[in-house]
């Protein structure tokens, strides 16, 4: 999700730099993927020049040699490849050690003529200013030489921070979702656009549900729409939080989405039957999609169809049929509510993600939906302020039933582990928009914010007010009492006796996977043991016989380590190996053994060759 810190402020009084702004992301549980400067982004000492003299290049067709007065005791001289100015032009003017993005300015040497500094483009300084071609002429702002580019441009700076979320926090895919974090974090409070939108009557005639997987169903017929490029300040929104501006409907429902986290979608209302319907997908049916693909659809996927035709996905793309084009006069826009396993398997069966489903897919607050609706129209009254809304349509509930859970704060301190004042966790919870009353001495009843899904228990209670009020602050002290009490079987002890006696003999230990492949003991077994050692739904072939001996696995590990080019030649193992006794039952029982190999290898001293006298003095000591 990324958000702007320009957007953030129009919705938050913030004054903390970028830099704190991520910081308390993160100690929210947020991760920051990448912080973007867009604008001004120039550091360090650019300034106001004027170009005093401008001369050909005594070694260059296309080099300028410039006179600039910077504003300092004697004028600069500069080197410049552009062609679109002349003496007398106000210029911005990199000095040395400027920083432009992440190149740093010093001064050099161009075809043997010294230069002192950069004249720049817009596209240089990060503005859009349409002369990215050449330099940036400044002679319409009428500045006073020398004057630090920052004092111009520096309100036109912008960050962009690029926020993970996690797939349970559906709430925060929105501006407004992670502002009401940071308000509970900062403790300022939101500043919410205030939207009174006059409706007509509600008429539910020309609507119908006809599926369970929506509950909640909104829109609004506009009339007097003229479709035109949206106010730069709606572009800009968008553009910053990574999607383009396409015409003022389309991008009052993008806005809205981003803004608000409740999925819109807009009808060429000319395009329309006399009724719509919410219902699932009838055999046969397909429908041509916004992106240009045929695409066929399956029974259990939802659509919005009229009378004659499929006309969008619900939650996930609409149809290229009902597009908002040029010619387009009258709108449709509808709100609604999906369920989420519908959009996912809508979404798994076509294969295709959108920014809408990506939400309903998580979660989407349903309360908000009239809201929502109400600002995309506030929006496009901007570019439309003769829009009418002629009618509207509201089919299910916006209101989700109350959630509370009963919590007793002595459980949480012990969940906790520390102490804590109970108005102290009142208080964090309270920030965070959980409302708490007293049941009883120790119990209260806290109700759940309905975008916070979620919370579901009283140790998500606890999560939420360790996260803002902050891991840092947890206590700390040494451990006390017995962490673990080691009580060593004789199993143990013989397995470490083994053990000791083999690495003391130079042997190398191995631990060898207990499931092995069938092949291993195919032909070796008889049909019953072997039936009784393979598992009935192995993960692979590797992995599908319980090992009856531990030499198997050894030679294999002597296979690879030559394969490597470790020239070890004894290994041992003390593991569990299974047996098949003459009920048929599986034992499972204890052993040890040990395997050598003659690798070959030259050695500094010759050692007497291993041979069976050896290995039977391994054995009677194991014995």
């Amino acid at each position: 999700m990324k958000i702007a810190l320009s957007v953030l402020k129009t919705y938050l009084p913030i004054n903390a730099s970028p830099e704190v702004i991520a910081e308390a992301f993160v100690h929210l549980g947020f991760e920051i993927e990448g912080m973007e400067t867009l604008g001004y982004c120039g550091q360090g000492p650019l300034v106001v020049g004027r170009v005093l003299e401008k001369a050909k290049h005594p070694d260059s067709d296309h080099l300028s040699v410039c006179k600039v007065d910077v504003g300092q005791a004697e004028p600069l001289q500069i080197v410049c490849g552009a062609s679109n100015f002349k003496a007398g032009d106000v210029v911005p003017v990199a000095l040395d050690g400027a920083r432009l993005g992440n190149v740093v300015l010093k001064k050099t040497r161009m075809r043997g003529v010294e230069s002192c500094g950069m004249m720049c483009s817009a596209s240089e300084l990060g503005l859009d200013a349409g002369e990215s071609a050449g330099l940036y002429i400044l002679n319409d702002l009428n500045p006073d030489i020398g004057t630090p580019l920052e004092v111009l441009f520096g309100d036109r700076k912008d960050v962009v921070f690029d926020v993970s979320i996690t797939s349970n926090r559906g709430d925060c895919l929105s501006y407004l979702g992670l502002i009401r974090e940071l308000s509970a974090y900062f403790e300022i409070p939101v500043k919410r656009p205030d939207v009174k939108i006059v409706y007509p009557s509600v008429d539910e005639t020309f609507v119908s549900i006809e599926t369970d997987n929506c509950d909640y169903f909104s829109g609004c017929l506009l009339e007097n729409i003229t479709i035109k490029p949206s106010p730069e300040s709606i572009q800009s929104f968008l553009q910053k939080s990574g999607l383009r501006a396409i015409n003022n409907v389309v991008d009052a429902t993008n806005m809205v989405l981003l803004e608000q986290g409740q999925p819109l979608h807009a009808f060429d209302a000319q395009t329309l039957g006399k009724h719509l319907c919410v219902r699932l997908v009838k055999e046969g049916e397909g429908l041509r999609t916004l992106d240009g693909m045929d695409r066929k659809l399956s029974a259990d996927i939802m659509i919005v169809a009229d009378e004659n035709q499929a006309l969008s996905i619900a939650g996930v793309m609409g149809g290229a049929s009902s597009e908002i084009k040029q010619t387009t006069t009258r709108v449709f826009v509808e709100c609604a509510h999906f369920n989420q396993a519908c959009i996912r398997k809508t979404v798994q069966n076509l294969n295709i993600t959108t920014d809408s489903s990506y939400r309903f897919e998580r979660f989407v607050d349903k309360s908000n939906a009239p809201y929502a609706l109400a600002r995309m129209i506030q929006l496009l009254q901007l570019t439309c302020p003769d829009l009418c809304v002629s009618q509207h349509v509201c089919l299910g509930s916006a209101s989700v039933p109350e959630r509370t859970l009963i919590v007793s704060f002595g459980k949480i301190k012990r969940v906790l582990g520390f102490e804590v004042e109970a108005d102290v966790f009142k208080q964090v919870l309270q920030r965070l928009s959980f409302s708490i009353k007293d049941k009883a001495p120790d119990e209260w009843e806290v109700s759940i914010p309905s975008y916070r899904q979620d919370v579901t228990q009283d140790v998500d209670l606890v999560e939420e007010f360790i996260r803002l009020w902050g891991t840092d602050k947890i206590p700390t002290k040494r451990p006390d009492g017995v962490v673990c009490e080691i009580k060593d079987s004789a199993e143990n002890e013989l397995r470490n006796r083994h053990a000791s006696i083999l690495s003391n003999a130079g042997f190398y230990e191995c631990y060898t996977d207990t499931l092995q492949p069938f092949e291993w003991y195919n032909g070796f077994l008889n049909e019953k043991i072997l039936l009784a050692l393979t598992l009935d739904k192995p993960l692979s072939a590797e992995h599908a016989c319980l090992r009856t001996s531990l030499i198997p696995g050894l030679v294999n590990a002597l296979k690879d380590n030559r394969r490597h080019g470790n020239t070890v030649e004894r290994l041992f193992e003390t593991g569990r190996i299974f047996k098949v006794d003459a009920k048929g039952q599986l034992c499972e029982m204890f052993a040890t053994a040990f395997v050598f190999c003659s690798s070959q290898a030259r050695q500094w001293m010759k050692t007497a060759p291993f041979n069976f006298y050896e290995a039977q003095h391994y054995v009677r000591s194991l014995i």
